[in-house]
């Protein structure tokens, strides 16, 4: 083996370390960020702006977040995502409180419903069943 590859043998036994050094400190930071609530400024290129609601439910096997998220966009398209790998939540995430974030889903629910055209089956008042009245048969 020459010079040049001991070198290359080296610098990726180093870069291997080092990543399953920092893949371990991401995971530590972010197993912390399980149970907590935050959002986000979301926005397409114009100047429109919504807020991004995510919530932390899980850590993957290298240590990568997966987050619950729902947002209503400038144009008025709902979204909700489950499950949703979120490699980071550090630049521009803010922490809130759980019932900021439940008040906020619970805002675009109460929207989605009222766009509902017809009843829904438990707004629908059951119809009254018709009472059938016995006949008194006369017996001669």
């Amino acid at each position: 083996m020459n010079r040049k590859d001991e070198l290359k043998s080296i610098v990726e036994k180093a870069r291997s370390e080092l990543r399953e050094i920092e893949e371990a400190e991401s995971a530590k930071v972010n197993l912390a960020l399980v149970g907590k609530f935050f959002k986000y400024r979301n926005r397409y290129s114009s100047d429109d702006s919504w807020w991004l609601y995510t919530t932390v439910t899980s850590v993957t096997e290298s240590g990568n977040p997966l987050a619950w998220n729902f947002q209503k966009d400038c144009y008025g398209k709902v979204e909700v995502e489950e499950d949703m790998f979120r490699p980071s939540l550090s630049d521009g995430y803010t922490e809130i409180s759980e019932q900021e974030f439940w008040k906020a889903y619970d805002g675009i629910m109460f929207e989605l419903n009222a766009r509902r055209p017809t009843p829904r089956a438990a707004d629908v008042k059951p119809r009254r069943a018709y009472k059938v009245k016995s006949r008194k048969v006369s017996r001669g």
